[in-house]
């Protein structure tokens, strides 16, 4: 907005003739001013071009909705498919990854029928025992599973 202020007055006063008292001056506040102009309309098209490379936009968006499309595919809850892929970036392992899953959100499920389970220390107790026991049982790492228990209580919060 004070770019286009400027522009108007300056031009204005160029105009009405007030270039002619000082002609050098003027002259020399013009080039500065189509410097501007030039410097402006150069950072305008970089913002513009950044913006408009949709195919950096349209990766991202593909990418989103190729999530949903495999946790449609797995028939996972967003709960499950966020269990899944943390499980899945540790072992590597697509079917233990599915069915620790499995086992993980079969044994929540019922701890979380319980009214207010996400405010009593005794349920997440529970919970993080049986998940650490599923864990333990299908092999994961024993340094990732207090770390990997803790991050399924939270999601379980959150989802659940």
């Amino acid at each position: 907005m004070f770019f286009i202020l400027l522009f108007t007055s300056f031009y204005m006063l160029f105009f009405r003739g007030a270039w002619k008292t000082n002609p050098v001056c003027y002259e020399q506040l013009r080039e500065r001013l189509e410097r501007l102009i030039e410097e402006e309309e150069k950072r305008r098209k970089q913002s513009a071009d950044y913006f408009n490379s949709s195919s950096q936009y349209a990766d991202i968006y593909k990418a989103a909705l190729n999530e949903k499309e495999q946790r449609n595919n797995l028939g996972f809850t967003l709960f499950e498919f966020a269990v899944y892929e943390e499980l899945e970036s540790i072992k590597k392992n697509q079917e233990l990854s599915k069915a620790t899953t499995k086992k993980i959100f079969s044994k929540l499920s019922e701890e979380t029928k319980l009214i207010g389970w996400k405010t009593k220390r005794s349920s997440e107790k529970k919970m993080s025992v049986d998940i650490y026991d599923i864990l333990l049982v299908s092999g994961y790492p024993d340094n990732k599973i207090e770390e990997v228990t803790q991050m399924i209580i939270d999601l379980a919060k959150r989802h659940l």
